[in-house]
């Protein structure tokens, strides 16, 4: 528990000194319209590299869907319990940590939306700049499909359902590498907007993944303490 707090502090660092990093660091006015570009000369390099590619736009939609998907399954899974247990309270606190994780994404979400740190590396459709640090779909794709991944151990044990486990988790692994890597390959982003974008959704899944280790060592104890009345 302590160690993976630990590791969620360290790349919740390491994505601020990037972030620093991008406004103080090669900056240059490489960027569509002449915006101006942190660590310039590695990103307009990679960017040169890769192109633009429509293909991989669509594939990462379509990625960053199925994320969506995954996401929505376990909100219905909140939802389950709340309605064949009856009520709030009796919802695992596994899933209340999971609406909490989900409620932090989206404010990072909406707050990058509004804070430019870097421009996409194209234009909108309307013509327009638009922020891209960190990569919303690496944020949103590795914390959705992160936190499947943590929880599938959770609610998916038995023997029988081992392959299936096997099976989400490494769909969610594919998920994580896919839709950030296809965001640089579709020309959509900069190499540092998708690496910004990792170490957050690391440094939140990480603390999700310490609450969750909390959680169980709670229950431990109390099991304990009834074994031990009884």
């Amino acid at each position: 528990m302590k160690k993976k707090g630990i590791i969620a502090g360290i790349f919740g660092v390491l994505f601020i000194w990037l972030a620093v990093a991008l406004k103080t660091v090669d900056v240059q006015a490489v960027g569509p319209e002449g915006s101006s570009i942190g660590l310039a000369g590695i990103n307009n390099a990679v960017f040169k590299f890769f192109g633009e590619s429509e293909v991989w736009d669509k594939i990462t939609d379509f990625g960053a869907g199925i994320c969506i998907s995954l996401g929505l399954g376990l909100a219905i899974l909140c939802l389950g319990q709340i309605f064949s247990r009856k009520g709030l309270k009796k919802m695992d606190k596994e899933l209340w940590a999971l609406i909490g994780l989900y409620v932090v994404m989206m404010a990072f979400y909406v707050a990058f939306e509004k804070i430019a740190i870097n421009f996409r590396p194209v234009l909108e459709s309307d013509g327009a700049l638009e922020a891209s640090f960190p990569s919303t779909h690496t944020l949103t794709s590795c914390v959705l499909a992160g936190s499947l991944f943590i929880l599938v151990p959770e609610y998916g044990k038995g023997r029988s359902n081992k392959i299936h486990r096997t099976f989400l988790r490494a769909m969610c692994v594919m998920l994580m590498v896919l839709v950030p890597c296809g965001r640089i390959f579709a020309g959509m982003h900069w190499l540092t907007d998708v690496l910004g974008g990792y170490l957050l959704s690391f440094a939140l899944l990480f603390g999700y993944a310490a609450v969750i280790d909390l959680i169980k060592q709670k229950k431990k104890e109390v099991r304990k303490a009834e074994k031990d009345r009884a």
